[in-house]
């Protein structure tokens, strides 16, 4: 009997490991070699393999009886995603004052889809760009980024944003007779 080489694969982001289903004809008793198209090979039925990197991948499944009279084979290309890379920029205001924080993220393989924006204030909004309002000044820490690709491949990005302290403006002035000069001080 004529064996039948072939295998589908899950589709998977990049740092995953992709799992490899055999479906070759027939399975008992019969030779697997795997050939990842990364200079990584297998003997495995069903095998599983983490790319190095993200990219696509020329994977050769040899089938074989066990003496080698017989045999097959079929390449297929499989990609593992290249993840999205989170990032952003905040453009600093005074506290009380609406702080953006603008997405700098770059795509994967898949197109941005979803930006989950979480700060340590207990906002989360869900658009490509966002804002805080603090009441405090000084670093706010934790604020985050997670975006996600149509390829459900997702990147974190975390830092920290500067908050300016609002100017308090006081002065103060001695009494002083009607027609004199008055001296204010600056006391701010």
């Amino acid at each position: 009997c004529q064996p039948i080489a072939n295998f589908s694969f899950s589709e998977v982001c990049e740092n995953q490991t992709t799992v490899f289903n055999n479906l070759s004809s027939p399975q008992y008793d019969m030779l697997f070699s795997w050939d990842f198209g990364d200079n990584s090979t297998s003997s495995e039925q069903n095998p599983t393999h983490e790319f190095q990197n993200c990219g696509d991948y020329d994977v050769q499944l040899i089938i074989s009886d066990q003496n080698n009279f017989c045999s097959d084979d079929t390449t297929i290309l499989v990609t593992q995603n290249c993840n999205p890379q989170a990032g952003f920029t905040s453009i600093d205001d005074c506290a009380g004052e609406p702080i953006q924080l603008l997405n700098t993220s770059i795509n994967g393989t898949g197109q941005i889809d979803t930006w989950n924006w979480s700060d340590n204030i207990g906002v989360t909004i869900n658009q490509e760009n966002s804002f805080l309002v603090s009441q405090q000044c000084g670093v706010l820490e934790n604020q985050s980024l997670t975006v996600t690709d149509d390829n459900n491949c997702s990147d974190s990005f975390t830092s920290s944003i500067f908050v300016y302290c609002n100017p308090i403006a006081n002065f103060t002035v001695d009494p002083v007779c009607l027609g004199e000069n008055s001296v204010f001080v600056d006391a701010s």
